[in-house]
């Protein structure tokens, strides 16, 4: 702990003196200049801080459930604040095997979610999906959405280890709702 402090104690100086030469040498005027590299700093340490106290999460995809919207091996920023969560959110879930799962929010409290005729249905409606790029080839009845619950699906259906095969997710077991996805090159 005292080390993370002894960090940004010296990362506060080293900003100071980079703010101060670099306003001598280039002419700049030295308060305008330390206004912006402070601020600079200042979005640094709340980064820093958020991912230190766990606010903020990095994760690696394994698996292609999620497939178009994030592919195996791409990397995910989870804000694990959050408790709330709408339709067609991206969120990590630990499954009761105990594995992180990132899912997309397809049901929540008291909805009824249904796939037949190879389409989904939310409460009587179907659903129009663009993320699902393949032809959804599933049947499953009636899975009501409990308190405090939500269905999570795969966008890669044909694919995907999720509400179907767990069933609904209490939000106790929600991590959080992923705010970046970053593609990784093979």
């Amino acid at each position: 702990m005292i080390s993370a402090y002894l960090f940004f104690a010296c990362l506060v100086i080293a900003q100071t003196l980079f703010v101060h030469t670099t306003a001598l040498y280039l002419g700049f005027d030295y308060n305008v200049l330390a206004v912006i590299i402070t601020l600079a700093g200042l979005d640094i340490f709340l980064l820093a801080f958020a991912i230190r106290f766990k606010w903020l999460v990095v994760t690696r995809i394994v698996g292609n459930s999620m497939y178009p919207t994030v592919h195996d091996g791409d990397l995910v920023l989870i804000e694990t604040i959050s408790k709330r969560f709408v339709y067609n959110d991206i969120v990590a879930a630990y499954s009761p095997d105990g594995d992180l799962l990132i899912k997309r929010v397809k049901g929540i409290e008291n909805d009824v979610v249904s796939g037949r005729d190879d389409h989904l249905f939310v409460n009587g409606l179907i659903q129009e999906e663009s993320f699902v790029i393949e032809d959804v080839s599933y049947d499953f009845g009636d899975v009501e959405v409990g308190k405090d619950s939500l269905c999570l699906l795969g966008d890669n259906r044909n694919n995907s280890t999720d509400s179907r095969y767990y069933g609904c997710f209490h939000t106790s077991d929600i991590a959080g709702r992923v705010i970046l996805h970053v593609s990784v090159p093979n």
